[in-house]
């Protein structure tokens, strides 16, 4: 599953999350180019169980 699918299923959902890692940091500038996506997601139980 490549990023842009990823990030937009989890939008279409509606799943509160947020970037984190290696996409976060090119997305602020950085050179370092990684490929793994990296999420942290809020553990609530409406959040969980979409």
């Amino acid at each position: 599953m490549n990023f842009e699918i990823a990030i937009q299923r989890l939008c279409d959902s509606g799943v509160d999350f947020v970037v984190i890692g290696g996409w976060a940091a090119i997305f602020h500038g950085s050179a370092y180019v990684t490929n793994e996506l990296d999420i942290c997601y809020s553990r609530d139980r409406n959040n969980l169980t979409k």
